[in-house]
Parts: structure tokens; sequence; C-alpha cells
């Protein structure tokens, strides 16, 4: 029998690798588990200081305000052309520098 101690320890690591992945992995992850067990672990997740891995509503931008070779880097599959986390990166600080500010500018928008 594993005493409490130890399997404290490897649910510790275990709730640490899984907050290591990214969001999508996660995310994946969390869906094939039951209502009360993804919640538990989310608590844990929360506990450890790890981001949400439940999708988070995607943010528009105003594209119209960017050049048109970087909206085709953005409108582009991140693996052709940069690492995920560099286009996340760039989509984030569109978003930071070109926020939408009304509601007509929602057909010139960009949500990733």
């Amino acid at each position: 029998m594993v005493s409490p101690a130890k399997a404290d320890r490897a649910l510790r690591r275990l709730v640490a690798d899984l907050a290591a992945l990214h969001r999508d992995d996660a995310g994946a992850i969390l869906e094939a588990l039951s209502g009360p067990e993804r919640r538990a672990v989310e608590a844990l997740l929360e506990g450890f200081g790890a981001p949400s891995a439940l999708p988070v509503e995607p943010k528009a931008f105003d594209r119209s305000a960017l050049s048109p070779w970087l909206v085709q880097l953005i409108d582009a599959l991140p693996a052709d052309r940069m690492t995920s986390a560099a286009h996340e990166t760039l989509i984030a600080c569109a978003v930071d520098v070109f926020p939408l500010r009304s509601g007509k500018d929602r057909a010139r928008a960009v949500t990733p």
C-alpha cells in the first residue's frame, strides 16, 4: 500500500506536469475527466498557481491598423512561419496595441 505522503508527492508531481503543459494540451486532458474529477484537478491547478486550462474567449484587434504582410503572418498557421508561442505573442501584442474601439470595427477584426 502507498503511504499518504508518497501519494501526495506523486499527485503534486502530476499537477506540476499538467501545469507545465500548453493550455490546449492541459484542456484536452481535463476534458477526458468526469465533472467532479475535473473540478478537483482544476482546484489543484489553481492552488499550484497554474493558469486556467479552460478555453479563453479570443480577443479581436483592428486588422486595418496593421501592415498587410503582418496580417498575412498572423493569418498563417503558426507552424508555417513561427512557433506557436511566437504566434500567440504576436496576436497578444496586436490586441494590446490595436484593440477594437467600437462595434463598427468588428467588420475589420481578426479573432485568432
